[in-house]
């Protein structure tokens, strides 16, 4: 396969997803017909199942690539637990418009459920080693990290679903004030930014 039919893939596939994201602006999840999301993408069927199996495979492939683009933001050396969430909410804000959709109640019961858990996991991971390992037994360590990737989430699926919406920076200072210092490292940068949020 050379790069031209590489990149005529991925423009099909785009295209698919697209199609299907702005017609849950308008429809519920299951009013939305496969004959549908192909006219709007402008490709045949047969073109739509080269790419996916049904509706449900594209939501995913969109939700895989989300959280594909947070897992990456999410391998640089980050030093505290703030600027960690920072860069989780600077993705989500990014896409804030499209995940609202797909986190609506007419739609949620489609998320996947193993990409929340991957996603938890993964912020687990991340979160244990910014931990402060003074007070605590390494098993109760692994039950915080899980226990805050879990709150995470769920503030961050609380923000998409709430009709009034808190800038991404409203959201950082909520989670400032819900993560207690003492239980993270160099807690310190903690003040520098609560300073850089309200300036």
């Amino acid at each position: 396969m050379n790069s031209y039919e590489d990149e005529r893939i991925l423009k099909s596939r785009q295209k698919i997803i697209s199609s299907l994201l702005k017609l849950l602006e308008e429809k519920k999840f299951e009013e939305i017909s496969i004959v549908s999301i192909c006219q709007g993408a402008q490709v045949s069927r047969t073109t739509f199942y080269t790419h996916f199996t049904d509706k449900e495979s594209v939501i995913q492939s969109f939700q895989a690539d989300v959280s594909q683009e947070i897992f990456d933001s999410l391998q640089g050396s980050n030093t505290d637990i703030y600027h960690f969430i920072e860069q989780v909410v600077q993705i989500w804000d990014k896409h804030y418009q499209i995940l609202k959709i797909i986190f609506s109640p007419n739609n949620q019961l489609y998320i996947d459920q193993e990409t929340q858990v991957i996603l938890e996991n993964r912020l687990k991971n991340r979160i244990l080693p910014l931990l402060s390992s003074d007070y605590e037994t390494l098993e109760n360590l692994d039950y915080l990290a899980t226990f805050y990737a879990g709150a995470i989430y769920a503030v961050l699926k609380k923000w998409l679903t709430d009709d009034t919406r808190l800038s991404s920076e409203q959201l950082l200072e909520k989670f400032l004030n819900l993560f207690p210092r003492e239980r993270f490292k160099n807690n310190k940068l903690q003040i520098s930014l609560s300073k850089k949020i309200k300036e």
